[in-house]
């Protein structure tokens, strides 16, 4: 169980990466993103956040 968790966090951390490698490529912040995508400006800081759990949206 340990380590299918940290298997998770890991591949969490580089999902939050790349979306972030995203928006510098894309040259967007998070507020555009957030309109882009049809979230709240929370929901999309959130995901990117690696001090917060998954949004569940």
């Amino acid at each position: 169980m340990h380590g299918e968790q940290r298997g998770h966090k890991l591949a969490l951390t580089e999902l939050r990466r790349r979306l972030a490698d995203g928006l510098v490529a894309a040259r967007l912040n998070q507020t555009q993103l957030a309109a882009r995508a049809e979230l709240g400006r929370t929901t999309v800081s959130e995901a990117l956040s690696p001090r917060k759990p998954v949004p569940a949206h």
